[in-house]
């Protein structure tokens, strides 16, 4: 498919559709795609996508750590964090 016709083109690959919405794409980055394909994660990715949610690490992120470090953090706590990931 996409990828035969890159090789007789000579096109370079720019990005990349990770989903079936219009905002799933990613700029296309070689070791990251071979490496998902080989069944290793991409941590670099995550970690973007990470920095790129500002709601993990804004005001309401600095609460909840503050919250953690005094031992007062709860299981709603939890509960925000895992839906915060489950959105990324």
């Amino acid at each position: 498919g996409a990828l035969s016709a890159v090789a007789a083109t000579d096109a370079p690959i720019t990005f990349i559709g990770t989903g079936e919405h219009f905002d799933e794409f990613e700029r296309f980055d070689p070791h990251a795609f071979v490496g998902q394909l080989l069944g290793r994660g991409n941590i670099k990715g995550f970690m973007e996508k990470i920095k790129d949610r500002t709601d993990l690490f804004g005001e309401k992120g600095m609460e909840m750590q503050e919250r953690m470090m005094k031992g007062q953090f709860t299981l709603r706590d939890l509960r925000e964090q895992l839906q915060q990931i489950m959105k990324m």
